[in-house]
């Protein structure tokens, strides 16, 4: 595989940064209510703080995709699976989006702040439950979503890569040649 044909060193690092991060935070924020009410606050923290760091890489890879286009799709690619592609990676990005805000918006409207151990981001509203619910509904229902849609996003990169064998998960592997 060609380097034109691959991304960047630093799309896969935001890739698989974003992807880490964001595999975390939905396991972790599925598990907070599983484990003993004291450590409740703690867990909710830290998927907040966690949550932070994924909308400031959000942030950023939207800024840097704005200036460098990804790699075109292999040759003989329908434009119907062109589309889909580009589809699928819009709304992944309107879906991460949508939940980080839909989260900051939860966690604010319960009265809450950040704890980051260093510094604090202090609660900037008191906590008001006729936001927080719908909040929490968007948040948990739009990170299902989510959750669905990279499992999608994973089958697509599988059926690609191991039955047209068109190499193109390699794309997005770190040292993959």
């Amino acid at each position: 595989m060609t380097a034109a044909a691959r991304y960047t060193g630093r799309a896969i690092v935001y890739h698989w940064t974003m992807a880490a991060l964001i595999l975390f935070l939905l396991a972790q924020g599925y598990a907070i209510d599983l484990g003993p009410s004291a450590t409740k606050a703690w867990w909710v923290n830290l998927h907040s703080a966690v949550g932070v760091v994924v909308t400031l890489l959000l942030l950023a890879r939207i800024v840097w995709r704005i200036g460098h286009r990804p790699p075109d799709l292999p040759d003989g690619t329908s434009a119907l699976v062109r589309a889909s592609s580009h589809a699928a990676h819009m709304l992944l990005y309107a879906l991460m989006a949508v939940v980080c805000l839909s989260g900051f918006v939860n966690i604010f409207a319960r009265g809450r702040g950040i704890d980051f151990g260093l510094f604090q981001f202090p609660a900037i509203m008191a906590s008001d439950r006729s936001i927080t619910r719908p909040a929490d509904t968007t948040h948990i229902i739009l990170s299902y979503s989510m959750a669905a849609l990279v499992l999608l996003h994973v089958a697509a990169a599988v059926w690609h890569q191991w039955f047209l064998k068109d190499r193109l998960m390699l794309r997005m592997m770190p040292g993959a040649e």
